[in-house]
């Protein structure tokens, strides 16, 4: 029970912060991912691939979001020039603001039309594990 009132705690003093910034701003703009989706071993395509400090890593910018209850979207920005992998733009939104956080990402999703997009091998390989 100890250890969960004190993440009740810190979650919220993490929202307390969240508010302050919200008072401030509509909207928190954040890479995605701190680094480019690394690459599936091909063993994983069939049974699954489990890191715990990938995950961890990955999640660094979407954890507070989640952790907080925060709608928030991503949006496809381009592509890594090294791996082809897609490249993410998240932004969070104020609770109860989803239409408005809906409209930003239509926004920033049409004006990304000119930008690179995975190569067909990455899109089927990604459509292939759905």
């Amino acid at each position: 029970m100890l250890f969960v009132q004190q993440a009740q705690r810190v979650r919220a003093r993490c929202a307390q912060h969240f508010q302050r910034v919200f008072a401030h701003a509509d909207f928190i703009a954040t890479p995605s991912m701190p680094v480019v989706a690394p690459l599936a071993a091909r063993a994983a395509l069939r049974s699954g691939e489990s890191s715990v400090t990938t995950t961890v890593k990955l999640m660094t910018y979407t954890l507070p979001a989640n952790f907080l209850g925060y709608p928030a979207v991503t949006v496809p920005v381009g592509v890594c020039p090294d791996t082809g992998a897609p490249v993410g733009l998240q932004v969070m939104g104020r609770y109860w603001q989803e239409a408005s956080l809906l409209h930003v990402a239509a926004v920033l999703e049409a004006m990304g039309d000119g930008l690179p997009r995975p190569p067909r091998a990455v899109q089927r390989m990604l459509n292939e594990t759905e």
